[in-house]
């Protein structure tokens, strides 16, 4: 056999034993048995859940969607002024390269909605903390939604699709298959400003509602450590 194809044979066969080890092997889920539903209370501050109505998010690939999520939650809120939010969380059990959340910027497009991207802003939390939040415009003709969210992959809160896979990355190199959430606020109020500072203002009550043992999973534990 030439000195080449042993060389070229040895390097596969590394190769090959390198992709093994490096295959995550165990997973770690930070929601555990708990549902969106009864984690996230119907009343929040001086918000009340009201029936969903033009506040709706664009309809998604169901065979898609449940092969990404294994708990999902829709909701509009009001308070006492008739001001209206639309919260929805999606979470997915097992992030992976194949398998990981959709940022609205890379799915509302296909809906017909224009997109502008504002970049990311630190929401103000207790404690001194606070929590980087992407926010966006989607348009149609018709309607200017301003939204808020966030992505949690394992204790991490990535901003781009781009910093989402290198921490799936380093999860799996570390052996480990994280879960992750999906958070987003939205509303339609004219004025962008108070649009995007109404949706700051309910992220900040709402994870004050939620009970602390469940925090971990909405923002992760080194966060919801800091502002407990």
């Amino acid at each position: 056999m030439a000195r080449r194809d042993i060389l070229l044979g040895s390097a596969c066969t590394l190769s090959a034993i390198v992709a093994q080890r490096l295959k995550p092997s165990r997973h770690q889920s930070l929601m555990g048995h708990g549902k969106l539903a009864t984690i996230v209370p119907q009343s929040i501050g001086a918000w009340h859940m009201a029936p969903i109505n033009q506040l709706a998010a664009p309809e998604s690939d169901d065979a898609l969607a449940s092969r990404l999520y294994s708990d999902s939650l829709t909701r509009v809120y009001a308070d006492e002024s008739g001001a209206q939010l639309m919260l929805l969380m999606a979470y997915g059990p097992s992030q992976t390269n194949a398998l990981q959340l959709h940022r609205p910027e890379e799915c509302f497009p296909a809906f017909g909605f224009e997109m502008i991207d504002l970049g990311t802003v630190a929401a103000t939390l207790t404690h001194g903390q606070s929590l980087p939040i992407r926010q966006l415009i989607a348009s149609t003709p018709l309607r200017h939604e301003h939204i808020s969210y966030w992505t949690r992959v394992g204790d991490g809160l990535p901003t781009s699709a781009a910093a989402q896979r290198r921490a799936i990355l380093a999860y799996a190199l570390h052996g480990l298959i994280v879960d992750g959430l999906l958070v987003r606020c939205s509303n339609v109020l004219p004025n962008p400003d108070a649009a995007f500072a109404l949706n700051r203002s309910f992220t900040r009550d709402m994870l004050h509602a939620i009970a602390p043992q469940w925090r971990a999973a909405l923002i992760g534990p080194t966060l919801a450590a800091a502002i407990a």
